[in-house]
């Protein structure tokens, strides 16, 4: 977009731009784990927007639409409300309202400040011939006290004295664009406004979720305070208003500030919810917005401490890579095991604020790494909380152990398309490799061995009762699937799924023969709680070792069993005005195309980039990167790792930007909707994955860094095994470097390519970076 400047901890909107103004609501959202909002303006704007203020772990049962119903089937789709709008400041000006969708605006600049998770903006609009006045205002969501927004709005008349009327509101009168059946989701269950303060609580329907919002309102002119008795207030339909007039002459300034507590049944008792709520407003307003901001700034500082990824010589891709890491921070920062990440975040409505397999296979890589083991530990309990009911999703389908749902906010599955619902069953599989994940750079087992072997043996189970003979192949079959390339439904044997389901078998039998050794009587404690056999273990070893691989040729796998009989053809041959396709080709087209959605057979070297030798994993990106027209969010940061694993350097760094950029530049011409909150978290994998090729290679720790050209270096952190490691990658005097520091920690012994480090806590070591070599020299001295 023409209109945005993206800087390396700011992105800028320099000029108004009404006809795409869903567009920056979408780049300027923020949010703060608890709650989140779009860029919308506080004032009335009658233009083109969608309002969206939305709270995490609140969701309404909205009723499935279907063309006709299959066993299975969910009743409904859950999904997060728009939920009471707290930013409402309408402002008049001698009268006339002030909206910028109709006023002349001479001036105009909106920052959001990702430093410190602020909003600002400023703009001169002409409310009369000759007449203009001079916006500024801003506005954080808590990082501190979640519960907590507070807004600032100033007016300053140019150009003659005038009155400025402002009204302060909390409106519970608002709707889902995406609602099924255009239903209501909110009922009133009570208010009350009293001069410079309200409050609002409303109640969902069917789901029974209270949600209390208070306000406090504060007025100045020229930093003289406007009297508590000078305001006044009224209610109306689910909303309440907080009023005040004043005179203000030509150059004064009148800012007006919002306190705002929200509140839900979540966390407090409903009984108690509006007075607390109305206590924690006027608590906030005590405070005042200075000593509110600065505990909000320190918070965003630690965060920062801990995952920023620095990128040397290009200030433009820094400042995109900065845009996905503080959106994640803003969508989860692991406060509530109760949360998840929803692919919009708190940006849109599109896929219903719902948990997707996103989470396992792109996000929590992120927390792991950056954050260590505590964040990534609650998305692990996310998902064993609800194992019982993909125990009961699974027996729905008639199958045996746990089939987690595509889509869920409790447990229960909300996705209802046949051909995702029922067929993209690989979401199992990154589950359990997620809990495997975080056992291999934490070292935490006793999570595994209490906790995570009960969700790996029950989707076990369901592999086991998934898969058939096939007595002409002699092999295990895995039948009727959707792997993750999405233009292919209802195909057999994909290859990422039945690999896939092959380890998660075989991982789970390693796992119990661990626990064995290390400990018999938990041993034997899960084996009789959970009513494990020798034969049953035995079994999952057979099948794990016997399923059907398809194969291309030599070393190339086959997407599923009927790929070869494709007309294969690079997308370069699709004629741009076709693209993208899901717009613009029948799905029947698509099915029976060549054309690869997203990364499938690609996804399992991300899964396991150091199972496979680089020579298959470039014999495999050669074949099937031409054919990927890349119209998943998530496929370019999978390509761009899966190029660094290959060894095509350029590629990863143009796949990096691919992804970084999805949003800031509209890609997929769909920002309006809401940002790609998961898929940006390959901001920092592509990165520690993928530039400086961080792997564990039976159990150890291994790096094998490069710097692709077109950037100078990068820098970041990670955590491994208990230990703070951060990495700087540069070049200095005509050399590329490595520069290796153990913030803290035991002693370590890691691999960089084939030599070996071992790195004492604050002591820089520096090695020479040279020219990557083969997966196998990398791995012959281990």
């Amino acid at each position: 977009m023409k209109n945005i400047e993206i800087k390396d901890w700011s992105i800028e909107q320099i000029s108004p731009d009404l006809k795409n103004n869903r567009f920056y609501e979408s780049i300027m959202s923020t949010g703060n784990s608890h709650m989140g909002m779009r860029g919308n303006l506080e004032e009335f704007f009658s233009g083109d927007s969608l309002q969206g203020t939305y709270i995490a772990g609140v969701y309404y049962p909205d009723r499935t639409k279907v063309g006709w119903w299959k066993n299975g089937y969910p009743k409904s789709y859950a999904k997060i409300p728009n939920a009471p709008s707290f930013l409402g400041i309408d402002i008049h000006i001698d009268g006339a309202r002030l909206d910028l969708a109709k006023l002349k605006i001479t001036d105009f600049k909106r920052v959001l400040d990702m430093k410190r998770g602020l909003l600002t903006r400023y703009a001169v609009a002409e409310y009369a011939p000759l007449k203009r006045v001079r916006i500024e205002s801003c506005r954080f969501l808590s990082m501190d006290d979640k519960e907590i927004a507070c807004i600032s709005l100033s007016i300053t008349p140019l150009d003659c004295d005038c009155t400025v009327s402002a009204h302060m509101s909390l409106d519970g009168d608002v709707s889902n664009e995406d609602s099924n059946y255009s239903e209501s989701f909110w009922e009133e269950i009570q208010k009350y406004a009293f001069k410079n303060q309200g409050g609002l609580t409303v109640k969902t329907r069917k789901s029974g979720f209270s949600v209390s919002m208070s306000m406090q309102c504060k007025a100045y002119i020229n930093s003289s305070a406007i009297e508590d008795e000078l305001f006044s207030s009224t209610e109306t339909k689910k909303s309440v208003i907080s009023s005040f007039n004043s005179f203000c002459s030509k150059g004064n300034t009148v800012e007006i500030q919002k306190y705002v507590s929200v509140l839900t049944s979540r966390d407090h008792s409903e009984s108690s919810l509006s007075d607390l709520s109305a206590s924690k407003a006027k608590l906030a307003a005590s405070f005042g917005y200075d000593a509110l901001f600065e505990n909000h700034c320190a918070f965003w500082e630690g965060l920062w401490k801990k995952c920023d990824v620095k990128i040397y010589g290009d200030t433009i891709l820094q400042g995109g890579v900065r845009f996905c890491i503080f959106n994640l921070l803003q969508t989860y920062t692991g406060h509530d095991h109760r949360l998840n990440i929803g692919p919009k975040g708190f940006t849109g409505e599109k896929y219903g604020g719902g948990t997707y397999w996103d989470t396992e296979s792109f996000c929590l890589p992120f927390y792991l790494l950056a954050f260590g083991e505590s964040l990534s530990k609650n998305l692990l309990e996310y998902r064993h909380s609800h194992l019982q009911k993909a125990i009961e999703n699974s027996k729905k389908l008639g199958l045996e152990g746990a089939l987690y749902p595509m889509v869920t906010m409790t447990g229960d599955e909300c996705h209802n398309e046949w051909e995702i619902t029922f067929e993209e069953i690989h979401r199992n599989a990154a589950i359990a490799h997620a809990i495997y994940l975080h056992s291999q750079y934490t070292g935490d087992m006793d999570y595994m061995f209490t906790r995570g072997i009960d969700v790996i043996v029950e989707v076990c189970r369901f592999w086991a009762s998934r898969v058939n003979w096939s007595s002409a192949k002699s092999k295990y079959v895995i039948l009727g699937v959707t792997g993750p390339n999405e233009y292919e439904n209802n195909v057999n044997n994909n290859f990422y799924t039945n690999y896939m389901a092959s380890w998660n078998m075989g991982y789970a039998a390693q796992v119990l023969d661990d626990l064995k050794k290390s400990d018999t009587v938990l041993y034997g404690s899960k084996c009789a709680s959970l009513g494990i056999s020798d034969f049953e273990i035995e079994n999952w070893r057979s099948i794990s070792s016997n399923i059907f691989i398809p194969m291309l040729g030599e070393e190339i796998f086959e997407q599923n069993e009927c790929f070869k009989d494709k007309d294969i053809r690079p997308s370069s041959v699709i004629p741009t005005e076709n693209l993208p396709l899901w717009m613009n080709w029948s799905w029947d087209r698509i099915l029976r195309s060549c054309f690869v959605k997203q990364a499938d057979v690609l996804q399992t070297f991300y899964m396991f980039p150091s199972k496979f030798s680089k020579d298959v994993v470039k014999k495999n990106f050669d074949f099937y990167e031409p054919l990927t027209v890349h119209e998943s969010s998530l496929s370019a940061l999978v390509h761009s790792i899966t190029a660094s694993i290959a060894g095509y350097e350029d590629k990863a760094l143009s796949f990096f930007i691919q992804a970084i950029f999805l949003d800031l530049y509209n890609v997929n011409r769909d920002t309006k909707d809401g940002l790609h909150i998961t898929s940006m978290s390959g901001a920092y994998t592509c990165i520690a994955f993928g530039f400086a090729g961080i792997r564990i290679v039976e159990g150890v720790l291994n790096m094998s860094p490069f710097i692709p050209d077109g950037i100078d270096g990068y820098g970041f952190s990670f955590n491994f095994s208990g230990r703070s490691i951060s990495i700087e990658a540069v070049g200095e005097s005509g050399k590329k470097l490595l520069k290796l520091v153990l913030n803290f920690g035991d002693p370590l012994q890691l691999h960089v390519h084939s030599e070996k480090i071992l790195l004492h806590p604050d002591k820089e070591h520096i090695i020479e970076l040279k020219p990557i070599p083969s997966f196998e020299t990398l791995t012959e001295n281990l």
